[in-house]
This record gives C-alpha cells, structure tokens and sequence, in this order.
C-alpha cells in the first residue's frame, strides 16, 4: 500500500496576521529611516522595500500607495522621537522617565544640543531634516507634520512643568530655539561654528529656565 501524502498543516490565522504585522512594521522603520535620511521625495518604494529585505510586490499588500507609506513613517519618526526625549511607551520605565522640570529641561536640552545629535547621519528628531520640506509637500503630509509637532510641543509644555501661559511660552520658545540650533548647525562647513551654536543655545536655555524659577 503506497504511504499516504504528507499531510499539510494549515498556518493559524493569527499567525499569518503576526507576520503581516511584523513585516508592515519592518517597512515602515526603513522607511522611516530613509525618510530622515534623504528627504520626502526620494526614497522610492524600490529603496523602501529593498532595505527591508523584501520585493516590491509585497508593498501592496501592506499600504495603498507611496503618500500613504510616507505619511504613516513620518507618525513613526515622531514617535521615536518623543520616546527618546519624552519618555512614552516603553521608555517611560527607564530610570529618566519621571524627570520633569528643571531636570526634564538639562536633560533634554543636553541631548537635543549635543554633538551626537548633530552628526548622526539619521537624526533622531525628524524636524531638523524634514520640516523645511513641509511647506511644499501635500496636505496629507502637512497634516501628519502638524499634529506630530503639536504632540512635542505639548509634551514640552508639560515636561518642562510649566504652568502659567508665560511658562508655556517658554517651553514653545525654548524647543523651537533648540530645532533651529540644530537644523542650522547640521547645514554648517565648520565644526567650530555648529558646537558654538548648540552650546549658546544651550547655554541661554537653562539661564532663561534658571531666571524663570528664581522670580518663584
């Protein structure tokens, strides 16, 4: 009697759901890379799924087309972003993630002035590359890139403990100083001028918080 053909096991659905999860998501981090790396236009959904070990058939089966794919690794940028320096999900059982105030300001200013975040070649801030951009890219885009920067400057607003509508003006001056420094400071030829600009602003930052405590 001939053996009988091997019997082929069904993958569990929520399996097949898994992977497609994990897969999408291995998209939309290279994409959110290259994004940061090479600007808005360029990264073709070739460059996109290639870095991501997987062939442009596939795309389609995760996003409806490039501006969509653009637009959800944009949110995941920001979202990287407000992790490291805010302190959500994950991050925010690190022994920093109660740091508010003064502290949340040294700290932040010191890791969003510092010289790492100015040579990474992939900033961990998506405004310092991108937002110069924004106002001449689609509204879809533009909508995702307000209501991101939105959720930072809140964020800012509430790290930095302020309270009163002076204080929360602060805060918004102090972040949109810190993104200037850096977006300027990455375009420079001379080493010496970009870290002298990040130290002043980084300087005036905990001075202008310092005077802003001590009239309590």
């Amino acid at each position: 009697m001939p053996n009988a053909a091997p019997t082929k096991l069904a993958v569990p659905r929520e399996d097949r759901a898994g992977k497609k999860r994990r897969t999408r998501a291995r998209i939309l981090s290279q994409a959110s890379r290259l994004l940061r790396e090479q600007g808005l236009e360029k990264p073709a959904i070739d460059d996109v799924m290639a870095a991501a070990d997987l062939t442009r058939g596939g795309f389609y089966a995760h996003f409806e087309n490039r501006d969509a794919l653009v637009a959800e690794a944009l949110g995941k940028a920001f979202d990287d972003a407000r992790k490291h320096f805010f302190f959500l999900g994950d991050w925010a059982d690190s022994p920093k993630g109660n740091l508010v105030g003064k502290k949340w300001v040294e700290y932040a200013a010191r890791q969003y002035l510092s010289e790492g975040h100015l040579h990474e070649q992939v900033t961990r801030c998506p405004l310092p590359s991108l937002g110069s951009e924004m106002a001449r890219t689609r509204p879809e885009i533009r909508h995702v890139f307000t209501e991101n920067v939105r959720e930072m400057l809140d964020a800012t607003i509430r790290r930095s403990g302020a309270k009163t509508k002076r204080e929360r003006e602060r805060a918004l001056r102090m972040f949109c100083a810190w993104v200037g420094a850096v977006t300027l400071a990455r375009g420079f030829d001379d080493e010496t001028l970009a870290n002298d600009l990040l130290q002043s602003c980084k300087n005036e930052t905990l001075r202008d918080f310092g005077r802003a405590k001590s009239k309590k």
